[in-house]
């Protein structure tokens, strides 16, 4: 069985990735990115229709502006995806792309933080990883 494989690049380094990419000083304000190439973080199901395997990344990514009670409310509905739609909350899917932070953002990769950094730059490949049970 093959799974896709993810490469980010920040300030200082690089790592790869096969579950997600977290951007965020704060879950309270500020913007929010999550790159998921799987659907959940713990028991949150923040990308719905993510897939380990479907050649593309799901960006979830939650706008600055965006009042601290509504995220509380978003933040309730994370475990049944009810969260989205949400007119400050945008979903795309990707293979490749960059975001540019000011200030500087804390990054996770697969939950563990790596970096602090002012832009991440996420490439996918496909079938990057192949796996045996």
């Amino acid at each position: 069985m093959s799974i896709d494989v993810g490469t980010v690049t920040y300030d200082g380094g690089s790592s790869r990735f096969v579950a997600h990419v977290v951007a965020r000083r704060s879950w309270w304000h500020g913007p929010l990115l999550a790159v998921m190439n799987a659907q959940f973080i713990a028991t949150w199901d923040v990308a719905p229709r993510s897939h380990p395997n479907d050649g593309w990344l799901d960006v979830v990514s939650v706008e600055a502006s965006m009042p601290w009670r509504q995220r509380w409310a978003a933040w309730r509905r994370l475990p049944t995806a009810s969260h989205v739609p949400h007119p400050q909350i945008a979903t795309r899917r990707v293979r490749q792309a960059r975001w540019d932070f000011d200030p500087a953002q804390d990054i996770y990769v697969d939950g563990r933080r790596v970096a602090r950094s002012r832009f991440v730059e996420v490439e996918l490949e496909p079938d990057g990883c192949r796996i045996f049970i």
